[in-house]
């Protein structure tokens, strides 16, 4: 089972795993690991996808179910241009 919620007022994502998440993500992980070139993968719930991979939690009010996951393994040069290293540097 895996399921994501969200809070957007405080940034908050909850990951919610047992153990046959646990190994499916290491799985996906390791297949963006072995595939050496820029690659991504996808997780839908049943509400997004015919073959769903994200189940839906109960909700209480401060948090919203992720429908979709986009995994992306980024290039070095994309990193550098794109992420910031130290949140100090964010305005």
């Amino acid at each position: 089972m895996i399921a994501i919620q969200v809070n957007k007022e405080h940034g908050e994502v909850l990951l919610h795993l047992d153990l046959d998440g646990i190994n499916r993500l290491m799985e996906l992980f390791g297949n963006l690991i072995q595939s050496n070139k820029t690659d991504h993968f996808h997780l839908m719930s049943r509400e997004w996808s015919s073959s769903p991979e994200l189940s839906v939690a109960r909700v209480d009010e401060k948090y919203s179910n992720i429908h979709h996951l986009k995994v992306m393994c980024a290039e070095t040069k994309w990193l550098e241009l794109n992420v910031i290293q130290d949140s100090k540097d964010c305005k």
